[in-house]
């Protein structure tokens, strides 16, 4: 939350987008790519490493707007500038499409930060649109990339990381505040899949504590 002060948002989206980027940015850069990368639906094209995190923005400001149809300035949620690309995540609230994504807002903030960039800045441009998508392909433009993801989708890919993490690790307890987090918000469930449940072994003990239950 400390973002959104420092910015002074106060909206439900912008504290939503601090909440949980503020603590994945904390995450090794290697870590915060894969759960990123996982997360979003057209992936293939993607890169599979992003190398160090250099930089990162919360609700950068863009006021060059030449090629875009904005006036005064463009804002996107975030700017993560990784080592082998840079990248920008456009956020809705919620999943659902009365929170919509829009094409014309993810290709005015590529030409925001375009225009921005100085001469032979040539790395390739990413960007993220999270919640609010009403389909899963990825496509590109002439000046970026565009991907999509979800909260639900971002929250599984915590999960599975944190499955991964031994329980004593600094990113364990990340993630596991993460997945805290989202559960703040009553429209995610915490799911997990066959593959993380652990087994349950079946021993003499247990079959007599079964014949005991059932004699009751």
């Amino acid at each position: 939350m400390i973002h959104a002060r420092i910015k002074h948002k106060s909206g439900a989206e912008d504290e939503r987008t601090a909440l949980i980027f503020g603590p994945l940015l904390y995450l090794p850069a290697n870590t915060l790519w894969q759960i990123l990368r996982s997360s979003c639906f057209d992936n293939e094209s993607m890169p599979q490493k992003g190398g160090e995190l250099l930089h990162y923005e919360f609700w950068p400001n863009y006021n060059k707007t030449e090629h875009t149809s904005n006036e005064s300035y463009v804002e996107p949620d975030l700017l993560l500038e990784f080592e082998y690309f840079n990248l920008l995540v456009e956020i809705k609230r919620k999943d659902v499409q009365s929170y919509r994504q829009y094409e014309g807002q993810w290709k005015n903030e590529i030409q925001a930060f375009v225009n921005g960039q100085t001469h032979g800045e040539n790395k390739p441009l990413l960007l993220i649109a999270l919640g609010g998508n009403t389909s899963p392909e990825a496509f590109h433009t002439p000046l970026g990339r565009i991907y999509k993801s979800s909260w639900n989708s971002l929250l599984n890919q915590i999960c599975i990381r944190q499955e991964q993490e031994k329980p004593y690790t600094p990113a364990y307890r990340i993630l596991h505040d993460l997945e805290s987090a989202f559960g703040l918000y009553h429209e995610f469930r915490i799911r997990k899949w066959l593959g993380q449940i652990s087994p349950y072994g079946i021993t003499n003990n247990t079959s007599d504590t079964i014949r005991t239950i059932w004699k009751r």
